[in-house]
């Protein structure tokens, strides 16, 4: 009896530990996979962002932006074939796609400009004194959308991390704490933001993830691969982590067109724009007496204005130090990638 008991016990831990084996695998497999050697650019690997929150000095209505990293461009795609081999012509690049849609406008023949983005904690925090300009290389593609004048918006400062449903509360929206408050994903806690699962009265129908849906209308665009409800992460609107929910705005702003020829530094034959923007002519942005640290700029916003439902396509964003190339924050200008979406 001993024996069959200790067998019994036995299987049973080693089927717990295959459980939990293929359960980090599942969530493994939802991120990059890539078979070069290269590191990965925080402003174009779609895991570092999230929504942001709304710009303190807008008043524009709230579109929305379904961001993904296409697996359907090459290096021929975006750079000179004069710069690629004959191996790199057919190898995929890392970008950040993102799908801009407007708000619903009730009033017949008023046109208005929407606005949407992406904001991320910054590990590194900017120190501006060490920046001489910034660069975004931004690839057109009409074949996608036609050509929409679209103002693209940078912020760098202390912003407000409130961007699930802004405004609700001042207690921090978060998975953590369903089960227990403990810094880990616990069993029933990966049901996204809103905390209620997925069938459940009052939940949130947009909050599912899903990075197996691909093609809408045609068109690559992974529709749910941004939702917070089973993605294998501690979701919340915490981002630098200090266990309460940050509402100061106090910020350095830059805008361009991305159609315009204000700070257009190049555009190559395969429709590559790279603008360059000094670092000095920043506007400050503030909510409060709260002044900008400008050696200590700890988030990063990009926002969007545009009038119809377009596509942004983000190739590399940089912040650079001319005198002192190797120890900035410039991001390698070919980034090469497997293809995978994440």
């Amino acid at each position: 009896m001993n024996c069959l008991f200790s067998n019994t016990k036995e299987k049973r831990i080693l089927s717990l530990l295959l459980f939990v084996i293929f359960m980090l695998i599942s969530c493994e497999n939802s991120e990059i996979t890539s078979p070069h050697d290269f590191e990965v650019n925080p402003f174009t690997h779609r895991p570092h962002w999230c929504f942001a929150s709304k710009p303190f000095d807008t008043n524009q209505p709230k579109g929305s932006i379904n961001y993904f990293n296409s697996q359907d461009f090459l290096l021929s795609d975006v750079f000179e074939d004069s710069l690629l081999s004959n191996i790199e012509m057919n190898e995929n690049i890392s970008l950040l796609r993102n799908k801009l849609t407007t708000c619903p406008i009730t009033s017949p023949g008023y046109i208005s400009n929407s606005w949407s983005g992406l904001m991320q904690y910054l590990e590194e925090p900017i120190n501006l004194s060490d920046i001489d300009y910034i660069e975004c290389q931004i690839l057109e593609n009409a074949d996608v959308f036609p050509d929409v004048p679209i103002i693209m918006h940078i912020d760098i400062g202390k912003i407000s991390e409130d961007f699930y449903r802004p405004g609700e509360s001042f207690i921090t929206d978060m998975e953590d704490g369903i089960i227990n408050l403990d810094g880990l994903m616990d069993a029933g806690e990966d049901i996204g933001l809103d905390r209620i699962a997925s069938g459940e009265i009052g939940d949130d129908q947009y909050d599912d993830f899903d990075n197996n849906r691909i093609i809408v209308d045609g068109f690559e665009e992974y529709p749910e691969i941004n939702g917070t409800e089973h993605n294998c992460r501690l979701d919340t609107e915490d981002l630098n982590y200090n266990g309460m929910l940050d509402l100061t705005n106090s910020y350095i702003h830059y805008s361009f067109a991305l159609d315009g020829s204000q700070y257009l530094y190049n555009i190559n034959s395969k429709g590559l724009r790279t603008f360059r923007i000094p670092a000095d002519v920043y506007e400050i942005v503030m909510d409060s007496n709260i002044t900008p640290d400008l050696q200590y700029l700890t988030y990063l916003r990009i926002w969007f204005e545009y009038p119809e439902d377009t596509y942004v396509i983000l190739i590399s964003l940089s912040f650079i130090d001319i005198d002192n190339i190797s120890n900035s924050n410039e991001i390698i200008t070919i980034l090469k990638d497997s293809g995978a979406k994440e």
